[in-house]
């Protein structure tokens, strides 16, 4: 946008419009004082050097008004914004256990719980966050980092893997995303822990990692996922004639309640239960209101001045009035 720090010069295009009024009349005075009869000047067949003479006064007041637009000094106008934000440092932790593969929610558990975390990240700019999974055994998947891009990328890759331990290893889960915060200097430090299960594997009971998330003043938000009660986890096997076709194998798919939500209420945070997508959405938007990031904004302005732009417009339209006047337009008296 532009702007001008010195506006009122533009008062004196007041005075270059009189100027210019005023040439124009003492000009046509000028002719016809020149002759005793007026019908004589208008029987005059002027040449083209003749119709030309008004030029150099022409490029002479389009100089002066390009002067007066550079005393008012315009400017480009630039705003600026410092963002200084202190985030919240949040490790999640996602159960990746077979029994995610359960569609009760849309289009599995496990992409449903994938689909909220990537908006949850994308709300969190401010925060570092990190990635851990588990079933039997935990593995960091993405250590805490502000590089949400990578995050994202990283976790639409989760899925359930056949490879490793299996099971439901909470106490361990949580153990291990408390190491990795436990020595973080930031004060807000957070877990959200999101498994379908209870814990049935792992050699650290929850209790004890509970015990660790308290003495480091860690928060652990705890999110069972999926409808209670008998479920169908789809399983792929191959049939006789070398074809794979899914399968469903029945189970009792049931959250550790009463674990979870101790686990939450002793550590200051809250536990949820979410038995569809809907309600999984509004626990991350309820968590992204109970957890807020501290941002400060500082505009400041900055100017780019542009009047010698108008400056040399000025200077080449005078140039180009005195080599007109000094040239084939000269007049001598």
């Amino acid at each position: 946008m532009i702007t001008w720090a010195h506006p009122y010069f533009f008062y004196f295009l007041i005075i270059w419009l009189i100027l210019i009024i005023m040439s124009y009349i003492f000009k046509s005075r000028s002719i016809k004082t020149g002759f005793s009869n007026i019908d004589t000047v208008n029987k005059v067949n002027p040449s083209l050097k003749v119709k030309l003479l008004f030029l150099p006064l022409f490029f002479k007041y389009t100089a002066l008004f390009f002067v007066i637009i550079s005393l008012s000094r315009p400017q480009l106008e630039k705003s600026k914004k410092n963002i200084w934000a202190k985030g919240l440092e949040i490790m999640l932790v996602l159960d990746i256990s077979e029994s995610m593969n359960i569609p009760d929610l849309k289009p599995t558990r496990l992409n449903a719980a994938k689909n909220i975390l990537k908006d949850f990240v994308k709300w969190r700019k401010a925060d570092k966050m990190g990635l851990l999974l588990f079933s039997g055994s935990p593995y960091m998947h993405v250590p805490l980092t502000l590089d949400h891009k990578l995050l994202l990328g990283q976790l639409e890759k989760v899925k359930t893997l056949k490879y490793i331990k299996q099971g439901t290893a909470i106490g361990v889960a949580l153990a291990s995303a408390i190491d990795r915060l436990r020595l973080r200097k930031t004060k807000n430090k957070i877990i959200i822990l999101l498994t379908d299960g209870e814990n049935n594997a792992g050699e650290i009971n929850p209790n004890l990692a509970l015990q660790l998330a308290k003495k480091y003043n860690i928060k652990v938000y705890t999110v069972g996922i999926g409808r209670q009660g008998k479920s169908k986890i789809p399983v792929v096997v191959t049939n006789l004639f070398g074809q794979k076709v899914t399968r469903y194998q029945v189970i009792n798919s049931k959250v550790n309640k009463k674990l979870l939500k101790q686990i939450a209420k002793e550590t200051n945070a809250k536990f949820y239960l979410a038995e569809s997508n809907k309600v999984l959405l509004n626990v991350f938007k309820d968590i992204s209101l109970l957890e807020t990031s501290k941002i400060k904004t500082n505009q400041h302005f900055e100017y780019k001045e542009k009047f010698y732009d108008y400056l040399i417009w000025a200077i080449i339209f005078y140039i180009i009035a005195l080599t007109l006047e000094w040239g084939g337009l000269r007049i001598y008296s």
